[in-house]
């Protein structure tokens, strides 16, 4: 009888230590901190022909936007992107980069973004002379435990994409606008020359209109000195 009271036990509490201990186990992962800042200095700049380059941020506030609970703002990513990558390489006009949208708004399932801009270009008379724009939209379903996190998530993974969208519509529409400079001058070839005195080298007090003179073609980027004067082989003979 002791050992079947002792079983029942056994069954009865069984279920209930196992529901303590995967209530022990199910811990909930730690929200992230760690938010590098979003660089797009590595990515090829496009020099616009205009002297100078403006940034406004004209996004309007929506509705259950969440942008400003991102780590990195959607407004500030734009506007970072257009300093590194935009480049005012004229002498006349102006160019203004405008944010016309950077919402991230929660909806019933998770989040929807949109970023939208276009680049104006005027004339030295203010006169709209070529437009561009792009835009990028991105959704994603899901739950927002780590708010933050996804927030960021969501904003980089959309500036990538603004990138190549912007650098497609701005080759595309404004190729008349842009400049092609090159990020570093090619350097001159090294030109070999021999060791070997040559017969000129030997006749030192041969005047220099008799050497023989050197084809631009054998070293294009050197300028020719001029040789030493030749020294007198006597002294001069004093004055009386």
């Amino acid at each position: 009888m002791i050992t079947r009271a002792i079983d029942r036990r056994r069954v009865l509490f069984a279920p209930l230590f196992g529901v303590l201990l995967l209530a022990g186990c199910d811990s909930t992962p730690p929200l992230r901190t760690d938010f590098p800042p979003l660089d797009y200095s590595y990515l090829p700049v496009l020099h616009l022909s205009v002297a100078s380059l403006a940034i406004e941020n004209r996004a309007m506030v929506v509705a259950n936007d969440f942008s400003p609970q991102s780590p990195v703002l959607p407004t500030d990513a734009l506007t970072r992107m257009a300093t590194e990558r935009l480049q005012a390489s004229g002498n006349s006009g102006r160019a203004v980069f405008v944010i016309d949208q950077a919402s991230l708004i929660r909806t019933n399932t998770g989040l929807l973004g949109n970023f939208a801009v276009h680049i104006d270009v005027q004339s030295a008379d203010h006169q709209h002379v070529a437009y561009a724009s792009a835009k990028v939209t991105r959704s994603y379903t899901g739950d927002l435990e780590d708010v933050r996190g996804t927030l960021y998530d969501m904003t980089k993974q959309m500036m990538d994409d603004m990138n190549v969208e912007l650098e497609v519509q701005v080759r595309r529409t404004l190729g008349d606008w842009l400049q092609n400079v090159s990020t570093a001058p090619r350097e001159a070839p090294v030109q070999s020359q021999s060791l070997e005195p040559t017969p000129d080298a030997a006749a030192p007090n041969q005047p220099p209109s008799q050497l023989p003179s050197q084809s631009p073609s054998q070293s294009p980027d050197l300028t020719p000195v001029p040789p030493s004067q030749p020294i007198p082989l006597q002294p001069p003979v004093p004055i009386q």
